[in-house]
């Protein structure tokens, strides 16, 4: 440890030669790190608490066997390496470094040379034993075993083989966190390892070093270790993108990392805090809740009779034979017996669309600075209010958080979506009639349509579910709740008569109705909690 500080901060700041020869790693290769530290080291009271003195010992958990020591804080006589540059949350707050070390999470290190992404690399390893760090750089050492840099521009391409090779065998074994430590200039270089993410559930996070130089072509040609020149820089500087994702938003864990741990005896819908949030609990409770409330409100004998009847099944048909009909969209799987849609995905809150950055304002909801600060590992608490479904969709019912960050910045899912709606039923009306109908849309509140998908109808796209949400919503700002089924365990289930879409969603045209609903009309049910659950999600893009 004492030697990898040592190269990470010198005491004296070096011509780049000298530094190249005096400073290097344990296995003596050299990095881009080692004009980023100052020369004093950091008194003890500015040092961040989650990186005070010695190994860190999580908060008492209920129900924990013992403390997670897989993350660690800095030591004070090590202080040097904790400066203004690498103040992340990733690297600063515990509750992250929790799901960081317990679930899978890729970081994926951009900027051009000399701006300090090694230096964020060895941060991370020094924060997390578990890292794993995969670099085209490390491959110019192979042939000298770690001794000396070894160059060749005709090899480019098999260095980066090679780095994929490393980071996809790490990814194959569930590492956590694992980091790609390359300047990933341009989107398309980021593709392998963001593709690698979602084939291994993987959330993701860039990271762009926050030192003053980082596209300053000058200094960066003069503090980059491995004398790439000033054209190379400024090439790549110029040609520096942003990488946007398919969508943001809030998201529940995926999958345990290699050393993930499980808390016991945990509950659904528990009031979870920064001290005790337990991440791997944390989709599985959402989903085992979910789903058994889907089967006790669609075995209700009404429900059921009703279902059966709009999908073309007998009223005694058994009550597994309805639930196939929806194809969970969820990883996991939601419920047991059923397909998976195209479309499945870890449990999310969609905030903003972007389409990788084709959707309309994704450029300047990226570039926003409280979805960049966002997305470097801070976490949110949501709160569950229910479930819904129709013919077409199954989802969860959010409450969003109630502050400017998140209604004013970060959500930017459209509310105020306009709903195409049968028009059989106005079919002998006068047009000036038809558009009156529709003309009038009471404003909806902001985050209404949050919500998660989990199960879809064959070939229905995942975007129906928010839309189904907007016809409840308007349905109770009209006065029309729904009509009262029953009362189950945790709250009440009712039936909600709202305008069936213009089009069957489905591509093959499939449309089941009910056959007792209003003409140009359809039923969908709402489970309303009692209390709402509470839930900590991970506000991230999904690339």
């Amino acid at each position: 440890m004492g030697n990898i500080l040592v190269h990470l901060c010198p005491a004296t700041t070096l011509k780049i030669s000298a530094r190249a020869k005096s400073y290097r790693r344990v296995n003596r290769r050299q990095s881009d790190t080692s004009h980023l530290c100052t020369v004093d080291a950091i008194s003890e009271e500015h040092i961040p608490h989650s990186l005070s003195p010695t190994v860190c010992a999580v908060p008492d958990l209920p129900n924990a066997s013992a403390p997670d020591l897989s993350y660690q804080r800095v030591p004070i006589q090590e202080s040097k390496v904790i400066t203004k540059y690498v103040n992340f949350p990733f690297l600063t707050n515990d509750e992250i470094a929790r799901w960081i070390v317990n679930t899978r999470f890729m970081f994926i290190l951009r900027g051009p040379p000399g701006s300090g992404k090694s230096y964020i690399a060895e941060c991370i390893r020094l924060r997390f034993p578990s890292t794993v760090v995969c670099s085209a750089d490390e491959f110019w050492y192979l042939e000298s075993n770690g001794a000396e840099y070894q160059f060749d521009i005709s090899r480019i391409a098999e260095a980066h083989q090679w780095c994929q090779g490393k980071a996809y065998d790490a990814a194959e074994s569930g590492v956590s966190p694992l980091v790609i430590d390359n300047t990933n200039v341009r989107a398309w270089e980021t593709r392998y390892y963001t593709d690698l993410a979602k084939r291994f559930e993987y959330a993701v996070i860039m990271v762009i070093p926050q030192t003053p130089w980082r596209f300053d072509t000058d200094a960066l040609a003069m503090r980059n270790v491995h004398f790439v020149g000033l054209h190379a820089i400024e090439a790549k500087v110029r040609n520096f993108e942003h990488v946007f994702p398919l969508y943001y938003g809030w998201l529940w864990p995926g999958k345990s990392s290699s050393c993930g741990k499980r808390r016991s005896g945990s509950s659904a819908g528990s009031d979870l805090t920064k001290a005790n949030s337990w991440p791997l609990e944390e989709t599985q409770e959402l989903l085992n809740w979910a789903w058994n409330s889907f089967i006790t409100i669609v075995g209700l004998p009404d429900v059921r009779v009703h279902l059966a009847s709009a999908l073309g099944l007998s009223d005694t048909a058994p009550i597994t034979d309805v639930l196939r009909h929806w194809h969970s969209a969820t990883l996991p799987t939601f419920g047991v017996g059923l397909k998976t849609s195209r479309a499945a995905s870890v449990p999310h809150i969609t905030a903003k669309y972007a389409r990788f950055g084709r959707a309309a304002g994704a450029q300047q909801y990226a570039l926003s600075g409280a979805v960049t600060e966002s997305l470097l590992g801070r976490l949110f608490t949501v709160q569950v209010t229910g479930l819904f479904f129709s013919l077409r969709t199954v989802g969860v019912r959010i409450r969003l958080p109630a502050d400017d960050l998140v209604l004013r910045h970060l959500w930017a899912s459209d509310d105020q979506a306009a709903l195409s709606t049968d028009r059989t039923e106005f079919a002998d009306l006068p047009d000036i009639m038809m558009n009156s109908e529709h003309a009038e849309q009471t404003h909806r509140p902001l985050g209404c349509r949050a919500h998660v998908t989990l199960a879809l109808a064959s070939d229905v796209s995942a975007v129906e579910t928010g839309l189904d949400l907007l016809r409840i919503v308007d349905s109770e700002l009209a006065r029309r709740p729904g009509e009262h089924v029953a009362i189950v365990p945790g709250g009440s289930v009712r039936r909600v008569t709202v305008k069936k879409p213009s089009v069957s969603p489905s591509s093959r045209g499939q449309n089941p109705q009910f056959t007792t609903a209003p003409l140009g009309h359809e039923y969908m049910y709402v489970y309303d909690l009692d209390e709402p659950q509470h839930h900590r999600v991970l506000f991230a893009g999904a690339y």
